[in-house]
C-alpha cells in the first residue's frame, strides 16, 4: 500500500521551491501510537536524476510490508527532487547548485518533514552520500539530536574510510551502512 501524504513543490527555505513527496509505504491494520512500530526514511537521489526513481523500491518495499507480521507497522518516505531536477524549480543563478546549498536543502528537509524522535533512515543514490555524509559532518549538533539508524548508499563512489569523525570521536560508518551495488545485470538464469 502506497498512501500519499504530500505531493508538490514546496518552499523548503527561503527561495529552494523543491518538489516534494511524502508517503507512508506500509500501515498494519494492527496499528498502534508506539513510536516503535513506527519509522521513516529521506531519499536522496543523485545529480540530473529525480525522486522517481525510487518508485520500484518503494513498491517493493510496500510488498514486502504485506506480511501483517512485517515490523515496522508503519514506515514514512520523504522524498525530494533536489533544484533543477525533477519537478523542482530551476533557478537561474550558478550559485543556487553549489554542494553546500544542497546539503542546505537536505538539512531543511530533514528539519521539516520528520520527527526528531523516530527512526531515521536515509537512501541514497550516486552523489546522493556525498551530499548525504557532508551534510551531517558540517551539522554533527544537529544530526545528534536526531534518531539516525542507518543508511542505504546506492551505485556510489564514496569511501567509508575517508568519512571524517563527529567532534566527539564517533563517525558516521558506525550506523548501520548497507552499500548497494547496482552494476550487477540480471541474466535470464535469476
Amino acid at each position: 500500500m502506497l498512501k500519499e501524504i504530500r505531493n508538490g513543490v514546496e518552499q523548503v527555505r527561503d527561495g529552494r521551491p523543491l518538489f516534494v513527496r511524502e508517503l507512508i509505504v506500509c500501515q498494519s491494520s494492527r496499528d498502534s501510537n508506539s513510536l516503535c512500530d513506527e519509522v521513516q526514511v529521506v531519499y536522496v537521489h543523485g545529480s540530473c536524476a529525480s525522486q522517481e526513481q525510487f518508485q520500484l523500491l518503494l513498491e517493493a518495499l510496500s510488498n514486502l510490508c504485506d506480511d501483517a507480521s512485517s515490523k515496522p507497522k508503519r514506515i514514512r518516505c520523504v522524498l525530494y527532487d533536489m533544484l533543477g531536477c525533477g519537478q523542482s524549480e530551476v533557478i537561474r543563478e550558478w550559485g543556487a547548485y553549489s554542494k553546500t546549498e544542497f546539503e542546505a536543502d537536505l538539512g531543511a528537509i530533514v528539519e521539516k518533514y520528520t520527527e526528531s524522535k523516530l527512526p531515521l533512515y536515509f537512501c541514497s543514490h550516486s552523489y546522493g552520500p556525498n551530499i548525504l555524509l557532508s551534510w551531517m559532518n558540517d551539522n554533527s549538533g544537529f544530526v545528534q539530536e536526531r534518531n539516525i539508524q542507518g543508511f542505504i548508499f546506492m551505485g556510489t563512489t564514496i569511501r567509508i574510510d575517508r568519512v571524517k569523525p563527529f567532534p566527539d570521536g564517533g563517525h558516521v560508518s558506525s550506523l548501520l551502512l548497507l552499500p548497494v551495488d547496482c552494476r550487477k545485470r540480471w541474466t535470464s538464469s535469476h
